[in-house]
């Protein structure tokens, strides 16, 4: 249950900040149980997704933002 834990708090760290709903909670809860190695790619990918630029123009969500 421990390593479960630690799972669901590496995926959550990178969404601090970040409002989560119920839904995604249980997916979030769903995704710690899975093998170490498929949890550190979500991690990953989270953390550089936060890191990156965003895809949509704040004022128009619609229009993708310019690059």
């Amino acid at each position: 249950m421990a390593v479960r834990l630690d799972r669901l708090a590496a995926l959550r760290e990178p969404l601090a900040g970040l409002v989560v709903t119920d839904l995604e909670h249980r997916v979030l809860e769903w995704l710690a149980g899975w093998d170490v190695g498929t949890v550190a790619v979500m991690v990953g990918l989270l953390h550089r997704s936060r890191a990156g630029e965003p895809l949509v123009d704040i004022d128009d969500p619609w229009r993708f933002a310019p690059r």
